[in-house]
């Protein structure tokens, strides 16, 4: 298993600037995410609040707002906390970790249980194995530490390795289209490895997560 750090052919599929969002509510950004949970006029102006508004609609002051902040940066990481640490952000990473967790815990509050246990269901089929970087996911199929351990670094890895590339991007020594390749195999990569720390039951109860399956709109 290695992390591409820059190089390599082919545009890859699914990659809309720098890496896929890998957090469970920024799915609520996507019509088809909200037309299948049935969100209500009410839960939209409630989400809007928390800066999770649906793609394509712009609020005051320009753009999508926070709602959408993992689609800049990710690479995996994070979803779910660890997306923004690729960008070399300053301040208090324990700091900004509970401020992304309380804010997702009030998008969640919005929703109904069932809606929310759609909504999981939806984010397992969508990212796969990197949902096992949530910390609801790693609850619900028991995950020991060791298995939390080697989450975590392949995590680190693989922002490291993302890292380099958008150092090389700055430099000019590549293309974002060899960027986006290189972050894209990184995704692969990630993902493929994520799946082989699971034990065979975990990842029987894994499947099992994803509920009915799902046909996502288009490439978004």
């Amino acid at each position: 298993m290695a992390f591409a750090q820059g190089g390599g052919g082919g545009r890859g599929q699914g990659t809309r600037g720098f890496g896929n969002n890998n957090s469970m509510t920024s799915l609520l950004s996507r019509a088809d995410v909200r037309k299948e949970l049935k969100i209500t006029d009410e839960q939209s102006a409630k989400l809007a609040e928390l800066g999770v508004r649906e793609r394509g609609q712009r609020g005051q002051g320009g753009g999508q707002g926070g709602g959408q902040r993992g689609q800049g940066g990710q690479g995996g990481q994070g979803g779910q906390g660890g997306q923004r640490g690729q960008g070399g952000q300053g301040g208090d990473p324990a700091a900004a970790q509970k401020a992304r967790e309380e804010r997702e815990k009030a998008i969640h509050a919005v929703l109904q249980e069932a809606q929310n246990k759609r909504l999981k269901e939806l984010y397992v089929q969508r990212v796969s194995f990197r949902a096992l970087m949530n910390a609801e996911i790693q609850a619900e199929l028991k995950l020991d530490d060791a298995q939390k351990a080697s989450i975590k670094d392949l995590q680190t890895k693989q922002q490291e390795a993302n890292r380099a590339i958008f150092q090389r991007v700055q430099s000019q020594e590549l293309t974002r289209e060899e960027a986006m390749a290189s972050i894209q195999k990184n995704e692969k990569v990630l993902t493929e490895e994520l799946g082989k720390i699971l034990k065979d039951g975990q990842k029987a109860q894994f499947e099992k997560m994803a509920g009915a399956k799902f046909e996502f709109d288009g490439d978004n």
